[in-house]
């Protein structure tokens, strides 16, 4: 069975520092949602749409062959809030225990345990 590997790039200002020649060439697939000038667009995606996409939240230009314009799924920030508290609440109680484990000389985890807690 075949098996890929999906690298995902992203950055909030693209410019030749961000996004060089080599990583570029070697990244066929690219998504690009609107930026403030025809310089990045040209730079991501080898031409200006992106530039042109306006104020449409989740709008962007996927190219693969060729450039089309997609619509990605957007998620309110109240929903995102709250999807986001719960994992904070869980990375807390997990920080926690960790905590816990390692300060309390009464307890001696196994050398598997430590491995795990790190």
């Amino acid at each position: 069975m075949p098996t890929a590997i999906h690298l995902v790039l992203g950055t909030q200002r693209p410019d030749k520092n961000t996004i060089d020649m080599q990583s570029k060439d070697n990244l066929p697939t690219r998504i690009c949602f609107s930026v403030p000038s025809v310089t990045a667009s040209t730079l991501v995606i080898g031409d200006m749409t992106a530039s042109t996409l306006g104020n449409h939240p989740g709008r962007a230009v996927y190219q693969l062959s060729g450039s089309k314009l997609v619509q990605a799924p957007l998620i309110s920030n109240p929903r995102l809030d709250t999807l986001l508290g719960q994992q904070t609440e869980m990375l807390k109680q997990a920080h926690y225990e960790r905590k816990l484990l390692t300060s309390n000389p009464a307890i001696q985890p196994t050398e598997r345990e430590r491995m795990r807690v790190k």
